[in-house]
């Protein structure tokens, strides 16, 4: 109730100044808004009914800190493979181009892998649509298939490195913070 006298009272001695509606910074209003949220949060604590709900909050924001750490993680393993197959398709298209001529980066299989794989911010995320079902993985694969059988070995080992180590650690991680978390409350 404070909070919303405070922001009245300076709403009307802005408009009173002649200080015009969208010229105004309020900001740190948006701010004391904010701290009423989590005074209406505190309460809903306090409420035995609401304890399920408290701890399944308390799980996400405690998790925020992991899930930050393994976005870079995730990242990280996806930028390594990123650069391999970058580098192995610079190579295999430069050796391309010096076998049929530069008119053979115009043929169809240049442009899958061009579509797929031309920098390594697309590589990045085709890997990412690969292994989280944002494209089918073999669709990536083909132009891949047809470059280098090294190259398609190392995608292979991408979406089966993921797909059974990688997420599952993820997954591992939240559990294991999410009960940490949750301990105190469930011997309560």
């Amino acid at each position: 109730v404070i909070f919303s006298g405070v922001e009245i009272t300076s709403s009307f001695v802005m408009l009173s100044e002649g200080v015009a509606r969208e010229g105004m910074n309020l900001t740190f209003l948006r701010l004391l808004r904010l701290c009423k949220i989590a005074k209406v949060l505190r309460v809903l604590r306090t409420l035995r009914f609401f304890r399920e709900l408290r701890l399944m909050l308390d799980c996400v924001l405690g998790s925020v800190l992991n899930a930050i750490w393994c976005i870079a993680m995730l990242f990280f393993v996806m930028f390594i493979f990123s650069l391999l197959l970058v580098q192995g398709l610079a190579d295999y298209l430069g050796e391309y181009s010096r076998e049929n001529g530069l008119q053979s980066l115009e043929d169809p299989h240049v442009g899958d892998i061009m579509l797929w794989y031309g920098s390594v911010g697309r590589t990045l995320l085709t890997l990412f649509q690969s292994t989280t079902s944002g494209v089918d993985w073999r669709d990536c694969y083909l132009p891949l298939e047809q470059s280098s059988s090294m190259l398609s070995a190392v995608f292979l080992l991408f979406v089966s490195l993921f797909t059974i180590s990688v997420w599952n650690i993820v997954t591992s991680t939240f559990v294991e913070k999410a009960l940490k978390i949750a301990q105190p409350d469930l011997e309560s």
